[in-house]
């Protein structure tokens, strides 16, 4: 059965301070909430009430998930809203970019973005990684998309995490592993760097699949 975001998360707007409307994990109730401008003492309660409540209901393990988001083109599961194809030519001036002092690395990719695009709220959004790049902006899921999309392109492993309404991507470069936020605000950063908070997400979304943290039974 098809879990589609839109119907059956909760929308978790930070219209003021906070990231990207992602589908509520909150157990038992997934019902819809109104849209509030949430300030950072909500979102700091609901992500530290939030973990907890994952934590309890969800074990470390993961299973094949379809995860169903809806675009202005329809429906869609996430990993299709990965798209090497457009960024190809980003990358090809990225390994030829000698004057950055950042190697051709997953780290100069990951600063490539956060010096040439804006950090922007939009909950509702899906948006393509076409768009990101004409826009040269995006939210937490829009930039994780486009981070996403270059990894993958360039041949590295990587995932976009989603937990607590937030996204961000993990990329791995000779076997370390990269947590790459894309949201540099420091009050939220803070929010973020509380203990575990990226270390299981709720949903891990690769390039050709999305998984779910397994329900403790």
């Amino acid at each position: 059965m098809r879990h589609k975001i839109i119907t059956i998360g909760m929308l978790w707007a930070f219209s003021l301070w906070g990231c990207a409307a992602i589908q509520r994990e909150k157990i038992p109730a997934e019902s819809i909430i109104p849209e509030e401008k949430w300030h950072l003492e909500s979102y700091a309660a609901f992500v530290k009430e939030n973990m907890a409540e994952i934590k309890a209901n969800y074990s470390s393990a993961y299973a094949p998930y379809e995860f169903i988001v809806d675009t202005e083109f329809g429906s869609t599961v996430i990993q299709d809203l990965i798209d090497p194809e457009p960024v190809a030519g980003i990358n090809a001036v990225l390994r030829t970019d000698a004057i950055s002092r950042f190697p051709y690395k997953v780290r100069r990719i990951y600063q490539y973005i956060l010096s040439h695009y804006a950090y922007v709220i939009d909950p509702h959004r899906w948006q393509s990684v076409t768009e990101t790049i004409a826009t040269r902006k995006g939210d937490c899921k829009s930039l994780s998309l486009l981070l996403m999309s270059l990894l993958t392109s360039a041949g590295f492993d990587s995932y976009a995490g989603i937990s607590n309404g937030h996204m961000w991507v993990v990329a791995y470069e000779n076997s370390r592993r990269h947590v790459l936020e894309l949201d540099q605000n420091p009050a939220r950063k803070k929010i973020y760097g509380i203990p575990y908070f990226y270390d299981y997400p709720l949903y891990k979304i690769y390039p050709d699949r999305s998984e779910k943290r397994q329900r403790i039974k």
